[in-house]
């Protein structure tokens, strides 16, 4: 991990790391034994901003670990007991330390849950959360815990990601050649198909975020816009053959940008549409609360681009075409939203399930 992280950040064009100075509102000091709470933001910048990591990981069913509220900030700033974190929140803390970076930003614990101006401090994390994910040096997906308690690693046999090597001996050839077997379709059951993937919250960080390190179920990932199939099993990535029987979606990490925007009618749209296809299809916990938020980040920079009014999830030049959009959902009655209004019935974030827009 620590390999790919320097190559990427050092020797890929695309992905090299400029400090821009970017801080969340908040981070966890881990320079000391203990994390600690630092505020970074509103007269309070203590330093100068450093590198810091981002955490990825599934809350559960009803959580009950130690979170953010407004009666224990304080005592947060002075110093977080290690063992009182849950497993996960442990194991991130000592990757980052091992991998030099002495800052982390965990939702859970650098947003306000409770108490007075929670809903204000989770509103204003929520206009800042593309940046938060945007300027991170590397994401830490917990991909394959279904809670915060299951930690990063996972029980495996070694033998599952060892290379299969297949020695070839042709008719025509004075040696021995040799391949490596390779199932193209590992990521899929490696972090697509995972708890993590299927949260909706989690698919703005995935796409967002410049790099990520996924703990999966049998082995570590690498994702970043120069990585071709990074993981245990080829340290190296290995390069997808040219054959068309197989069929390779786009990074997530290409999002439309710069001169693809100078007709904005052709790829922005393709791309936000397959986008609204990808969110829709994963899950809320609270649909009414976090529909937009949770895609916030993403309809941000598209607007950066585009300078477009952006409404209930769609864009002004899109319209009408954008209101050309089904249920993918096998019910006569798709699942609306029904507890509060949320926006008009024209919109796609109208229904809890995926939506293919036209």
């Amino acid at each position: 991990a620590h390999a790919w992280l320097d190559g990427c950040t050092k020797r890929h064009l695309q992905c090299q790391y400029v400090n821009t100075g970017y801080q969340p509102p908040r981070l966890l000091d881990l320079s000391g034994d203990n994390p600690r709470l630092q505020t970074t933001r509103n007269g309070n910048n203590e330093g100068t901003p450093q590198p810091y990591a981002t955490l990825s990981h599934c809350w559960g069913k009803n959580p009950s670990f130690l979170t953010l509220t407004a009666s224990n900030i304080e005592q947060f700033s002075k110093g977080i007991p290690l063992q009182d974190l849950p497993r996960t929140f442990q194991d991130a803390v000592e990757l980052c330390k091992r991998l030099h970076i002495w800052y982390i930003w965990i939702d859970s614990l650098c947003i306000i849950q409770s108490g007075e101006g929670s809903s204000r401090d989770w509103l204003h994390h929520v206009t800042e959360m593309g940046q938060i994910y945007n300027f991170c040096i590397v994401n830490i997906a917990a991909t394959h815990a279904e809670d915060a308690h299951a930690g990063l690693y996972a029980q495996r046999s070694p033998e599952n990601i060892r290379p299969a090597v297949i020695a070839h001996q042709s008719s025509h050839r004075l040696f021995e050649e040799q391949y490596l077997l390779a199932h193209l379709g590992m990521d899929s059951f490696g972090y697509h198909d995972s708890p993590l993937g299927r949260r909706g919250w989690v698919f703005q960080e995935r796409l967002l975020s410049p790099r990520i390190l996924h703990f999966a179920q049998e082995q570590v990932f690498w994702e970043c816009s120069k990585s071709y199939h990074i993981c245990e099993t080829f340290p190296a990535g290995i390069t997808l053959p040219t054959d068309n029987y197989y069929f390779q979606p786009p990074t997530v990490f290409d999002l439309p940008s710069g001169v693809e925007f100078d007709d904005p009618n052709i790829i922005p749209k393709t791309t936000f549409n397959k986008l609204i296809e990808e969110y829709t299809s994963r899950q809320l916990t609270y649909p009414d609360v976090d529909k937009f938020a949770a895609f916030a980040g993403v309809a941000e920079h598209f607007d950066y681009y585009l300078q477009d009014q952006y409404v209930a999830g769609i864009f002004r030049r899109y319209l009408p075409q954008a209101l050309l959009w089904k249920s993918s959902s096998s019910s006569l009655i798709p699942p609306l939203a029904r507890s509060s209004y949320r926006c008009p019935s024209w919109s796609w974030a109208k229904l809890d399930c995926k939506v293919e827009p036209f």
